[in-house]
């Protein structure tokens, strides 16, 4: 560099004072850059000596998923999801379990329960008319269609605008329509998720808004959308696109609906072929909700994703289903293809012979699982009988069928664990089942002539503990008798050991008095 300066240099002075000029300016340049890289790679080295905190949804990625633990079950992917489910609606077979049953904010997912509650209480043609309340009691920032005070929908219009546009204000004036207030509309959807089987469900609203007591959980949620999509209704409305509300008594504009979901538009990046339905939600509090309809092969899956942030739940949903869809398989089994146990309560009822009211029943397993590896069990609530089909201790699927149609009334109450259950086998062996059926009555009653005398039935561990009890008493009175005696013969010591001190008292005395008189 040296050489070049001093070539350079001799030139003449206006090539001299070029080089110069472009030489301090090089050095300049060089010693204001190199502070700058020594600080950036300060600043890297210590990014790099102080780890970073992992991300809630890094956490919720690495914890367990509970189906995987069933032996032989397809392994499910790892979703970001907090919460997760797939399952099969015609079967009621959960395929994916990902900390189902825990009680978290849902959101807008909500609208699901108020949509089916509208469409089951109300005809399409019916007036809805837009209060104060339903209009100024919520936030201004959240998800509207933009009714105004006095406005009147159709039912019809209210179920697009609460399912495509999640219009937050067409759900209270929906359920004050429906109940008179929107407390009363709450009581209605807790009552339904309760009939629908839900554990970890309370209802506050009916749209889905932030509150610590509006909570449901992934598998109570796929309970409720796997109910609502029974209703033709229902599928028409969440399978929409697009739908528009025609002008009204204060709007004489037309009102545009789209769908929120994006899984279900061809022209979005996460658009999913089999997707036929679904409903989004977000808030701060719930973050990402998502449920998500998909039928695939006359297979009707349900997936639900909870607390999730941003669009992550879209490629999760994806995985799931398309988990759900290449790994199960739906079976339709009779009572005879089945090689399990089948189980009945010891009631006064005993199984009639196969009369062809035994219905089939659809199943939903992994591939390559047959029948014959399934076990039945059965229970009876009330005036039906449910029969359970299960591989490897996970529910596969169950139907539930009218017990006149499976059992008769037997008159004698004493015969029930004789006589029914010595029939049961044979009368299943001339069902021509396939393999052995053991049969175990839930409780074995105990008659014991004494208690028949006074029309009372035990059952063995009521009768064992009565004989604890009677035992226990039994020696509580040796003891107390015991006791008693003792303390008579305590009382009686003490009396003689007072007789004796007063007799050698009196004793005493006389001797000093016949003393004294022998001095005097």
């Amino acid at each position: 560099m040296g050489i070049i300066c001093t070539i350079y240099l001799k030139e003449n002075a206006m090539q001299k004072r070029l080089y110069g000029l472009f030489l301090s300016l090089a050095f300049a340049f060089s010693v204001l850059c190199s502070p700058v890289t020594v600080a950036a790679t300060e600043t890297n080295s210590a990014a790099q000596e102080e780890p970073q905190e992992p991300t809630e949804m890094e956490i919720n990625y690495e914890k367990p998923i509970d189906s995987n633990t069933i032996d032989g079950w397809p392994k499910g992917p790892k979703v970001y999801a907090k919460s997760a489910i797939v399952m099969d609606m015609d079967t009621g077979a959960i395929l994916y379990a990902k900390n189902i049953d825990e009680a978290l904010y849902p959101a807008s997912i909500t609208k699901i329960m108020t949509t089916m509650l509208a469409i089951e209480n109300c005809s399409l043609e019916e007036r809805v008319t837009f209060s104060d309340n339903a209009i100024n009691s919520l936030p201004w920032d959240c998800s509207r269609i933009g009714a105004r005070v006095g406005e009147v929908f159709s039912m019809e219009d209210c179920l697009y605008a609460m399912m495509l546009s999640s219009a937050n204000e067409v759900c209270i004036a929906v359920a004050e329509h429906i109940a008179g207030s929107e407390a009363a509309f709450c009581d209605m959807m807790n009552e339904k998720a309760k009939s629908l089987g839900c554990t970890n469900t309370h209802f506050v609203n009916c749209n889905g808004m932030p509150d610590e007591e509006h909570k449901t959980s992934a598998h109570d949620m796929a309970l409720i959308a796997s109910a609502a999509f029974q209703n033709p209704t229902f599928r028409k409305v969440t399978g929409s696109v697009l739908y528009v509300i025609p002008a009204t008594n204060q709007s004489g504009e037309k009102r545009y609906c789209s769908q929120h979901h994006k899984m279900m538009k061809e022209n979005e990046q996460y658009y999913y072929p089999y997707a036929v339905g679904g409903k989004t939600g977000f808030t701060k509090a719930a973050l990402n909700t998502l449920v998500t309809y998909a039928t695939k092969d006359d297979r009707h899956l349900v997936c639900v994703s909870m607390r999730t942030n941003g669009a992550q739940y879209y490629l999760d949903t994806a995985s799931l289903l398309d988990y759900g869809f290449d790994n199960f398989t739906n079976l339709t089994v009779s009572k005879n293809e089945t090689a399990g146990k089948l189980l009945f309560p010891s009631q006064f009822f005993r199984l009639q012979p196969d009369n062809g009211k035994l219905s089939p029943c659809q199943v939903t397993v992994p591939d390559g699982v047959t029948a014959a590896d399934l076990s039945l069990s059965g229970r009876i609530n009330g005036d039906s009988m449910t029969r359970t089909y299960t591989w490897h201790d996970a529910v596969v699927g169950e139907v539930t069928l009218p017990v006149s149609t499976l059992f008769q009334e037997i008159s004698d109450p004493d015969s029930v664990t004789t006589q029914a259950v010595r029939e049961i086998p044979s009368l299943l062996k001339s069902s021509h089942a396939k393999s052995k059926v053991e049969t175990v009555p839930e409780k074995e009653t105990v008659n014991h002539p004494l208690l028949s005398r006074f029309s009372i039935r035990l059952t063995g561990w009521q009768l064992g503990l009565c004989g604890i009890l009677i035992v226990a008493i039994i020696l509580y009175i040796i003891i107390l008798i015991r006791a008693v005696i003792r303390s008579v013969q305590r009382r009686k010591r003490r009396k003689r050991k007072a007789q004796r001190r007063a007799a050698n008292k009196t004793g005493g005395t006389r001797t000093s008095k016949t003393t004294k008189e022998k001095n005097n």
